[in-house]
């Protein structure tokens, strides 16, 4: 396995992991409490914070397996969007699925996890078409 493939994952997973606590369990904790329908056992104390070390970890073999196999991304820009749109569409089916069949939160939680996610995504993707890039020399044609 390439260098610049498992620092990626491993970049991915750090960067996914701690600005996923800073967007979820920091800025929008409020908000997900207050848009969320609460009943007893549904939130851990403490969390388990494996299950979301190995939750970032599968996301970032995902992305950094899509942009260096398929997609062949190697630059911040063409990460971030292509992380972004990854993420929309991981969250956006994730989270209609969840609302069709159960009765857990709002759909303006919908909204704001779809941009949340969205954003964390694009960034990871980012970090993600980076570092695969790195080392590259730009070619110019004349």
């Amino acid at each position: 396995m390439k260098t610049k493939v498992i620092l990626a994952v491993l970049a991915t997973t750090i960067v996914g992991f701690i600005l996923g606590w800073l967007i979820f369990g920091i800025a929008l904790a409020d908000f997900y409490k207050n848009h969320t329908i609460f009943y007893p056992g549904l939130m851990k104390d403490p969390p388990s914070f494996p299950g979301f070390i190995i939750g970032s970890l599968g996301l970032g073999v995902l992305i950094v397996l899509i942009f260096d196999r398929w997609a062949k991304i190697g630059n911040f820009l063409d990460g971030l969007f292509a992380g972004f749109l990854i993420y929309f569409l991981i969250v956006l089916s994730f989270d209609l699925f969840s609302y069709g069949g159960m009765n857990l939160f709002s759909p303006g939680l919908i909204v704001v996890d779809l941009i949340a996610n969205s954003v964390l995504g694009g960034l990871v993707g980012g970090v993600a078409g980076w570092i695969l890039g790195s080392g590259k020399k730009e070619t110019t044609t004349l």
